[in-house]
């Protein structure tokens, strides 16, 4: 299910999903994460957020927020 704070809490029933974009760093082992929630989904709905991420030829830079870096360290 997605849902907003405007939509209230799921039923205890629904489906749940975390959306996260994971980035493969190509050069210094790293992977960026970006949550679901950027600027394009401002005003949008679970409906229309889900026609937005399902559309093929849509920007996922501006559905999904900034990215968090973790880098993979070195064994010891």
């Amino acid at each position: 299910m997605l849902a907003t704070f405007n939509d209230g809490l799921p039923k205890a029933g629904a489906d749940r999903y975390t959306l996260l974009w994971l980035e493969k760093g190509t050069v210094d082992r790293t992977i960026r994460v970006r949550a679901l929630g950027g600027d394009g989904l401002k005003d949008k709905g679970p409906v229309e957020t889900r026609k937005l991420i399902e559309d093929p030829t849509g920007d996922w830079s501006k559905l999904f927020g900034d990215p968090l870096v973790f880098r993979l360290l070195k064994d010891n």
